[in-house]
């Protein structure tokens, strides 16, 4: 099972704990190896010119839907070179805000950007991350105006957040609920569609008044294509009896996701709708890739 990513992130943790329960159910060893690099594409790459035999899986999060409409070249192709087994899990991006501000709810936040257009600033994790994407949608199905601050990483961007250099950013569960909790964040809303059980006081950015709103990063299995139906069914089913567990679903919303389990006919929907809605959002953003 390969790992876009070092290891230590949420995607290796995800990976590590569902490699472990399925070589259990399998009576045989589940090697989790970590490929990180290219945003993703050089474990991809390797996924896709894989044989299909069921040997060889990634644990993809939500870039790979992304990165369609962020880079001209990619080595495969996002849809035809990959067969979806499943989405594993989902986490809500959190939308936060330095605690000094007086906007306390999501309406409060867009009245003071339409107040004074262009003054606030959202921090990113980098130019094309899901809070950049986030950020851009946000202005676009609200029309505020606000300037996108690029950071390397996640860790600068929140210091610069709880330091007041900027006003907000989106930013993942895991490292947003306990700056929340001590009180150097304020959470407004989460990005999910539905409240998320990690913050069920703050509401979804849809209930709170932009319908349809959604920026999460999601945990889910591909295959190289032509993977066979008997050997999707079965990684499949036993992912579900996987998911099913109380320890499994309490370790997954320890990383701030929730357990998700679609069939591959859903997860194939999903990952074409997210590739047309991000091509059409980076786009009208002029949204360019590092």
């Amino acid at each position: 099972m390969l790992v876009p990513f070092p290891p230590g992130g949420g995607a290796d943790f995800i990976a590590r704990m569902l490699g472990q329960k399925l070589a259990e159910i399998w009576g045989q060893q589940v090697l989790v190896d970590n490929r990180p690099g290219a945003s993703t594409m050089i474990a991809h790459e390797a996924v896709a010119k894989a044989a299909p035999d069921g040997y060889t899986l990634i644990l993809a999060v939500s870039n790979h839907a992304s990165n369609p409409a962020l880079f001209s070249k990619i080595p495969y192709d996002t849809v035809k070179d990959f067969t979806p087994i499943t989405v594993v899990g989902s986490a809500p991006m959190v939308l936060v805000v330095n605690p000094r501000l007086q906007a306390r709810t999501l309406q409060e936040l867009l009245a003071a950007m339409r107040e004074k257009p262009g003054r606030m600033s959202y921090a990113s994790a980098g130019n094309g991350s899901v809070g950049h994407l986030g950020g851009e949608l946000l202005k676009q199905l609200t029309g505020v105006d606000m300037v996108h601050i690029a950071y390397k990483g996640t860790g600068p961007a929140e210091l610069d957040l709880i330091g007041g250099t900027v006003d907000l950013m989106f930013t993942g569960m895991v490292t947003a609920v306990p700056q929340i909790k001590a009180g150097k964040m304020r959470g407004v809303a989460v990005g999910s569609l539905m409240r998320s059980s990690a913050l069920p006081e703050l509401p979804s950015i849809s209930e709170a008044g932009v319908p349809g709103f959604e920026s999460s990063i999601w945990y889910g299995l591909l295959g190289p294509a032509g993977l066979p139906r008997e050997i999707v069914a079965k990684v499949h089913a036993d992912t579900l009896k996987v998911l099913q567990l109380p320890d499994t679903r309490s370790r997954l919303l320890s990383q701030g996701a929730e357990a998700i389990g679609s069939t591959p006919e859903q997860f194939a929907r999903q990952i074409e709708a997210e590739i047309a809605r991000w091509i059409k959002l980076v786009k009208a953003a002029g949204i360019k890739s590092e």
